[in-house]
């Protein structure tokens, strides 16, 4: 499948931080195509190879020959996924930047929902609502989310989904820092968007 480019820009740019996601970038980059070519909007996928020591960057470069929309960017050494999702918001030229984790643990399909939102808001965030982690790693979520959600006044379930979508202005301005993927949320906030 071939997608191509809009001349005049691009609606949509999808930001996929990734690190040694070889066995899970072909299915999530396909699904991701199935999602949003029915909406009719242009679009880009970026994934930032965060210096997988895996097949990520031979894979990358065949599945760039069969997604014209597939923009590819290595990290020079591991830096984390908040470096990740920084170096994709340089690359990513759409209007909406919308990000996903590499895990497979959020479902392309709900991309359009999430667009759809962007109407009555500046930033969509999805859940984790059928997670795949240990028991352990799901009650310090919620309990990190309940402090968190008190600390800053806000009401998000899941501030850990990858699964966000945003209009591009929104994150101009915030300032990044190692772990700001967990308060995107109140960043956004702070400087007037909703």
């Amino acid at each position: 499948m071939i997608v191509k480019r809009s001349p005049s820009g691009l609606d949509v740019s999808v930001v996929i931080p990734a690190h040694n996601e070889a066995d899970n970038l072909p299915k999530l980059i396909e699904e991701i195509a199935a999602a949003l070519e029915p909406t009719g909007k242009w679009y880009e996928i970026v994934v930032v190879d965060d210096a997988s020591a895996d097949e990520t960057p031979s894979l990358l470069q065949k599945l760039s020959n069969k997604y014209s929309s597939l923009v590819c960017h290595r990290m020079a050494r591991q830096s984390g996924q908040s470096s990740a999702l920084s170096a994709g918001f340089d690359l990513a030229s759409g209007d909406v930047v919308v990000t996903i984790d590499a895990d497979l643990q959020n479902d392309p399909a709900d991309i359009p929902k999430l667009l759809a939102e962007l109407a009555h808001a500046d930033v969509a965030i999805g859940w984790r609502r059928d997670r795949k982690d240990t028991f352990c790693k799901r009650i310090i979520s919620k309990v990190a989310n309940r402090v968190r959600n008190y600390m800053t006044g806000e009401c998000v379930k899941d501030t850990g989904c990858g699964l966000k979508a945003f209009k591009a202005e929104s994150l101009r301005r915030i300032h990044r820092f190692d772990g700001m993927h967990r308060f995107f949320p109140t960043l956004v906030k702070m400087h007037g968007y909703s």
